[in-house]
């Protein structure tokens, strides 16, 4: 796997992957610094996007060479991984590859989580229905209760929110995220209690990140700050987009309560920690 230098990045085409793509996307038009592997500089023909959160899309043709390394790489023995790493493929022939290469190594979600192995998860698309929403937000939307407010995401707090699901893991610094996104958070006293966030931007879609921070789960935050988020993007001629591990279940079931039909999932591979196999 060779690092491909962004003035190249135009040589990747994502056009006829049927699925979302838009974290890869953010890489390839630089609204944030990521990587992208391939196997040969001079003829490329296989890609391999890693989005700093840890995301990450192979697409192109197999050979031999470049599926070596990618086992070498999924396993960690190439880089080793900060954090859990999540790999979708097109087309689908290199789900078939996968499956033979991995063999026994290729399993279903586990607890506890054996970094000898590559969990098989699955990716949602949706697609979203404002009627759906409108009648949601009309006949069911919670108010937010007494002592919490909500306010945008300024630089200040763009550098305060710790978590996992974050702004800073998916922008480079605050002032590319306020030039192209925007994002709300949940305040109780000092406390930041939920945000929602443009985690990326391509032309009038956009797709939110959310979280809640562990202390103020279970209460309904979540799905108030993305009401406001969704609020948001319709007050302003925007189409806000939801994607999310099918396994996630508090994400996938929220998307449909506030107006996101499932479209499309597919193959979600967790990547290995550093092993030394």
């Amino acid at each position: 796997m060779i690092v491909l230098p962004p003035d190249k990045y135009h040589e990747v085409d994502l056009d006829q992957v049927p699925f979302d793509t838009y974290f890869a996307k953010a890489v390839l038009v630089g609204h944030l610094t990521g990587k992208v592997y391939t196997n040969s500089i001079e003829r490329p023909t296989t890609f391999y996007i890693l989005h700093p959160y840890g995301l990450s899309l192979l697409v192109g043709d197999p050979n031999e060479e470049f599926e070596q390394h990618l086992i070498e790489y999924m396993f960690g023995k190439r880089t080793t991984h900060s954090s859990y790493e999540w790999m979708q493929v097109h087309p689908d022939h290199w789900n078939n590859r996968i499956k033979t290469l991995l063999g026994s190594r290729l399993v279903p979600p586990q607890e506890p989580y054996d970094r000898r192995n590559i969990e098989l998860h699955h990716r949602v698309n949706f697609s979203f229905h404002e009627d759906r929403f409108r009648e949601y937000i009309r006949n069911k939307k919670r108010p937010l209760p007494a002592g919490f407010r909500i306010v945008d995401i300024g630089s200040d707090l763009f550098d305060s929110i710790e978590g996992t699901v974050i702004p800073k893991s998916f922008w480079d610094n605050s002032g590319d995220f306020l030039r192209r996104g925007i994002g709300f958070c949940i305040i109780k006293d000092e406390d930041i209690v939920a945000w929602s966030y443009t985690a990326w931007v391509h032309g009038d879609l956009i797709e939110i990140g959310i979280e809640t921070d562990a202390r103020y789960r279970n209460r309904g935050f979540a799905e108030l700050v993305s009401i406001r988020f969704i609020e948001h993007c319709l007050d302003n001629d925007l189409t806000p987009v939801w994607s999310c591990r099918l396994e996630n279940t508090g994400s996938y079931n929220l998307a449909l309560k506030l107006g996101f039909e499932e479209i499309r999932r597919m193959p979600f591979y967790k990547l290995s920690l550093n092993e030394k196999i």
